[in-house]
């Protein structure tokens, strides 16, 4: 199965081929659909337009918790910058997205601050991106990773709007202090998946714990992660 953007027409072309092991291309091409499911998920969950700053914090948190339901992370490691969490080559994806007129960008603006130097603005679908995204979702794997986007998307929004850019920043794994800043967090370890074992840790509130589905173990997260936010926490 091969997906790709046609630059000039702002479209996706979707396509089932017999191919070989999976290459860089087809990574890319995954990663450019989790971007533009991502924003879906949002919007359809009211947080649109999306903010860069918000954009790369939501993404974090669908690869954190993406072992809950058993997807692959669009990325699995990921710097800890001084500003919070970053994806380079999301945001390039992202940009790829804009340049192919899926998504649409606006309020472009450059600043420094304590973090640095920063570029933000805001981003939401583009009206070719609904056609996209209906093609996507009439795959298997797309519309299994829609589903859990979604999810998270409603976790996240179930929150005041004035707490979400921080939220994201007391995840147990982005927030531990044995991770100074500048080291790479990685995923690909269950074991430092702190945020994956909390949620998984609520299974055990039950007799059954098939009675905690999937879905409520990321909304129980992200509440835990809501009654952090408002502790302090002791930043590395």
């Amino acid at each position: 199965m091969t997906v790709e953007i046609e630059p000039d027409s702002g479209s996706f072309n979707v396509e089932v081929r017999a191919r070989g092991p999976a290459s860089a291309g087809r990574t890319d091409l995954r990663a450019r659909a989790w971007v533009l499911l991502a924003l879906d998920a949002s919007a359809r969950n009211g947080i649109t337009p999306m903010s860069k700053l918000r954009f790369h914090r939501f993404i974090y948190l669908t690869n954190a918790l993406s072992p809950v339901y058993d997807v692959q992370a669009a990325d699995e490691r990921i710097v800890k910058y001084q500003r919070g969490q970053f994806y380079p080559d999301l945001q390039w994806h992202l940009d790829r997205l804009m340049a192919a007129g899926l998504v649409r960008i606006a309020n472009i603006r450059h600043f420094e601050d304590e973090d640095g130097p920063w570029m933000e603005a805001d981003y939401r679908l583009g009206r070719p991106a609904i056609h996209a995204i209906e093609r996507l979702v009439a795959l298997d794997d797309m519309r299994a990773l829609s589903t859990f986007l979604q999810e998270v998307a409603k976790a996240f929004a179930n929150h005041q709007e004035d707490v979400l850019d921080d939220l994201i920043l007391a995840d147990l794994t982005y927030a531990d202090a044995r991770r100074a800043r500048g080291s790479v967090i990685n995923f690909s370890q269950p074991r430092d998946n702190l945020s994956v074992q909390a949620a998984n840790s609520f299974m055990t509130i039950t007799r059954d714990p098939r009675m905690i589905s999937a879905s409520d173990r990321l909304y129980l997260y992200v509440d835990y992660m809501d009654r952090l936010h408002h502790r302090p926490l002791r930043r590395a």
